[in-house]
């Protein structure tokens, strides 16, 4: 499998065939209620784990779901997690949070509130490894919630990561509407 070739998930799939893709928003904390809402049905693509208004803590609880999702195998919904940063993160403060997220094996990430393209450019660097972002890499357990054990190794994952996960904002004030074409612009967004 070459360099370039991303690490597949059902969302990632939709957005690049250009095909619906149904999924839930979990506001309810444990990996009980996500592994559930996951299997719920075979139509799902994705879940959202809401680390900001629903009652998953960000720490454990995102990483927690997120591999309870992951524990349901290659036909598993891919999850989101909508980190609790809001406001200006154009100087890295959600860097932190998106680089936990990822590092629990998240396959996207949806940062609220980003209302310039500078804040949008600092969240996709947090998510990118190098050279096109910022991201470290130190978990060895990343790559299990990618694939069937030893389907993706950490090599893959390091190499296939910038172009597998997920960068999404919500644009949500009156700057950011204004600032709409400028945040459209920035690379690497998925979706917003």
């Amino acid at each position: 499998m070459s360099a370039t070739t991303a690490l597949l998930h059902p969302l990632l799939t939709a957005f690049r065939t250009s095909t619906p893709a149904f999924g839930a928003w979990l506001t309810l904390p444990g990996f009980l209620a996500a592994r559930t809402a996951a299997a719920a049905s075979p139509h799902l693509s994705w879940v959202v784990i809401d680390c900001e208004h629903g009652a998953t803590a960000l720490q454990p609880g995102a990483a927690e779901s997120v591999h309870a999702i992951a524990g349901l195998g290659p036909a598993a919904p891919s999850t989101i997690v909508r980190i609790p940063a809001t406001g200006a993160c154009a100087d890295g403060s959600a860097g932190w949070q998106i680089k936990y997220v990822l590092d629990a094996g998240a396959k996207g990430v949806l940062v609220p509130m980003v209302s310039t393209a500078a804040q949008a450019a600092s969240v996709v660097a947090a998510a990118r490894f190098p050279p096109q972002g910022v991201r470290g890499f130190g978990n060895p357990f990343t790559q299990l919630a990618w694939g069937p054990a030893g389907s993706v190794s950490a090599a893959d994952y390091l190499v296939r990561a910038n172009a597998s996960v997920l960068v999404l904002v919500q644009i949500e004030t009156r700057a950011a509407v204004e600032n709409l074409d400028d945040i459209l612009s920035v690379d690497g967004l998925a979706g917003e």
